[in-house]
């Protein structure tokens, strides 16, 4: 009722979207799964799903949990995916025995989510920004559609984030952002 009324004074009520950067995310993904190897039926991962996988693929790669826990191994891959830093670079870059560990387990976390056709709670950011810089056309059409954008808290956006709003506001510019220096969970 509330959308057809919308329309009757001129207001399409799937125009705006107001969200988390991960809850666009989804959305985004949703509609072009396609693009990196899901279908529009994928499942998020939460951290236990994701700590389970990572757990699973140690123990195949015989990575000791007693040298580096599983935990620390998401963090080290979590730190890597919203940096936009995929597998292969972060094993190219990987100087300590934590990064050459989670790299290795990176690159199978990876194929597992994808054999799944699941997700990672990070990649409801990583993967939109892949969408958006590999497709022009799928970028066109989010410029289009987000005309003008609002990022709050900016403050506390991290590369993936970054990268997300620039692709979106790339066409037209028209990008507000409100944050304050002294509440950046980054400076602390």
């Amino acid at each position: 009722m509330r959308e057809r009324i919308g329309r009757l004074l001129g207001h399409d009520p799937a125009g705006m979207w107001i969200g988390t950067f991960h809850g666009i995310g989804a959305r985004m993904l949703r509609r072009h799964a396609d693009v990196v190897g899901r279908t529009p039926e994928y499942t998020i991962y939460d951290e236990d799903d994701t700590l389970a996988v990572v757990k699973r693929e140690m123990e195949r790669l015989r990575i000791s949990h007693k040298v580096f826990t599983p935990k620390a191994i998401l963090a080290e891959i979590s730190s890597a995916k919203n940096a936009l830093v995929d597998p292969v670079e972060y094993e190219r870059l990987g100087r300590t025995p934590i990064a050459e560990a989670a790299a290795k387990v990176y690159r199978e976390l990876e194929g597992a989510l994808r054999s799944a056709n699941a997700v990672s709670f990070d990649d409801l950011l990583t993967l939109p920004v892949r969408i958006l810089c590999e497709s022009e056309r799928i970028r066109e059409q989010f410029a289009t559609r987000f005309q003008q954008v609002l990022v709050d808290e900016y403050q506390d956006t991290n590369r993936a984030q970054y990268e997300f709003v620039r692709a979106i506001a790339a066409g037209h510019g028209h990008l507000a952002v409100v944050g304050d220096d002294d509440q950046a969970i980054y400076g602390w």
